[in-house]
């Protein structure tokens, strides 16, 4: 498989435009889920209380018998740091 680095680079500069600090990771929760579905995967929201985002699971079905893998990470970002 090759990697289609202009699309690689698109993605990256989007996901980096949202905002989605601690708390407020609603507009990437979102944004992740349509790159999801957009791939066929089978997407699955877990609310959590006192969250805007909750967590996301996304599922892509294998067509073989060995075993799975999975991907972990977060989609909230801290805020900007302030330099001397």
């Amino acid at each position: 498989m090759q990697i289609n680095k202009k699309r690689l680079v698109q993605t990256f500069c989007e996901m980096v435009s949202i905002d989605s600090e601690s708390y407020h990771e609603k507009k990437m929760k979102d944004y992740l889920m349509n790159i999801f579905k957009e791939c066929h995967m089978e997407c699955i929201e877990m609310p959590i209380e006192g969250f805007e985002a909750g967590n996301i699971y996304a599922v892509l079905k294998g067509h073989t018998n060995k075993e799975p893998i999975m991907f972990s990470g977060h989609m909230d970002t801290v805020s900007p740091g302030k330099g001397k």
